[in-house]
């Protein structure tokens, strides 16, 4: 898990932000406040389970610190994926 801050709270609702360790750009995520507190948490599940509803890219930002824009940059997709 990368670093994150805590942008703002609500009664339901937490705006984190990462900063993309690629190209710098801080990014946005809505969460919880149950979501929040679990992954500020050591002993928290895997992203996969604390964040079922959030797109893959997003949970990505969160695990390694790379935005969705930049993976894609570094692992562009395969010839065989563009034709599914």
């Amino acid at each position: 898990m990368v670093p994150f801050l805590v942008l703002s709270r609500s009664n339901d609702d937490v705006v984190l932000q990462v900063v993309c360790v690629t190209c710098e750009k801080p990014k946005q995520l809505t969460v919880t406040t149950e979501q929040a507190r679990e992954l500020a948490s050591s002993a928290r599940r895997n992203i996969q389970f604390v964040l079922p509803d959030m797109p893959r890219a997003q949970r990505e930002l969160l695990i390694t610190g790379t935005c969705g824009a930049c993976w894609n940059e570094l692992f562009p997709p395969l010839p065989s994926d563009e034709t599914k």
